[in-house]
């Protein structure tokens, strides 16, 4: 590995393992954008999965890094492990999104995103019937089964 990322390792080793996980399964994605002439809104297809899973990398790269900085033994402290495991959590565990319209193409691509890697997507429909939402792949969504019993949950079916 080069030095940076053995570094980022030592200094924080669940996020740096996490964004490592994010960049690897950022490949098939780019595979996808080379492959998939399809367009959303004028816009590839995979252009806004590839930005989701590049700016999460970095984001848990970045807090590996700073991790280094914080007082001496502060990463051992169980307060630390249970807050950045709820961050890498939240990170890889699920999706909760917002749509401002049926055609909201950053949230539409993110979750389809995260249900090609077979994660949980909450949604809430804001302005419009939820009936509305549009679909992100093989599946149908759930009413009143979001977080706190608000939105709708994606229920996906195997192919």
């Amino acid at each position: 590995l080069p030095r940076i990322l053995r570094e980022a390792f030592r200094r924080e080793p669940l996020y740096a393992g996490a964004a490592a996980i994010l960049a690897i399964s950022m490949l098939p994605t780019l595979v996808a954008y080379a492959l998939d002439d399809r367009l959303v809104g004028g816009v590839a297809a995979w252009a806004k999965p590839l930005k989701f899973e590049a700016s999460l990398a970095i984001y848990l790269f970045t807090l590996a890094w700073f991790a280094g900085w914080l007082p001496a033994g502060f990463v051992q402290r169980r307060s630390h492990r249970l807050m950045s495991r709820a961050v890498v959590a939240a990170a890889e565990g699920g999706l909760i999104l917002v749509f401002g319209s049926p055609q909201s193409r950053g949230s539409l691509g993110a979750g389809r995103l995260a249900v090609a890697r077979g994660l949980p997507v909450y949604a809430w429909a804001l302005g419009f019937p939820p009936g509305q939402l549009p679909p992100l792949g093989p599946g149908r969504w759930v009413s009143g089964s979001g977080p706190l019993g608000l939105g709708a949950c994606w229920v996906w079916r195997r192919l």
